[in-house]
């Protein structure tokens, strides 16, 4: 199992974006399954996929599966690492949103 390029710290913050997303994911699935709320249940399906890309990511970084992988160039690497960051980034950013409206 590689661990060069500080692969497990990368590893370690996925496990913790995965555990967040999990909780996120549970707690609008409660939310969503309460007899009076008019909460919809899609977030929940959209967190938990999250939530589960996050808990791929936490091993794919240490054991270098796809997309964490050795690239022939460092630009490539970088550019797929930019995208899924950037696809996580707006999940939680879009999670937090709908938790702030429903909270109003």
């Amino acid at each position: 199992m590689p661990n060069d390029e500080r692969r497990a710290g990368r590893s370690a913050a996925w496990g913790v974006a995965a555990v967040v997303f999990a909780g996120g994911a549970i707690y609008t699935s409660q939310l969503a399954n309460t007899a009076v709320s008019g909460f919809p249940i899609w977030p929940t399906y959209v967190v938990g996929v999250v939530a589960t890309i996050a808990l791929y990511m936490c091993f794919a970084t240490v054991w270098e599966w796809w997309p964490t992988g050795r690239a022939t160039t460092a630009a490539g690497r970088a550019l797929v690492l930019d995208l899924v960051d950037e696809l996580l980034m707006d999940s939680a950013y879009d999670f937090a949103r709908i938790v702030d409206e429903v909270e109003r």
